[in-house]
């Protein structure tokens, strides 16, 4: 089971929401998304992640989120 970890998701509430109900419902395997506040540390200064999964089975994959109006 994929448990969410929510932040400030404020940026991109649309997509943030869709990728958890999509993970949580679809992925089989443990693990944590935290969607809306990870940031790590780069040479260049600190840069913002949409979501980060942590899962034993998956390993550590990063997203970044697009937010806009969908196929239409």
């Amino acid at each position: 089971m994929i448990e969410v970890i929510w932040g400030s998701a404020k940026e991109k509430p649309i997509s943030s929401r869709s990728l958890a109900e999509d993970l949580t419902a679809n992925l089989a395997s443990d693990g944590y998304l935290y969607l809306g506040y990870p940031i790590i540390g780069s040479p260049t200064g600190p840069m913002k992640l949409d979501a980060l999964l942590l899962s034993p089975t998956c390993g550590l994959i990063a997203f970044d989120l697009v937010e806009g109006n969908g196929p239409g």
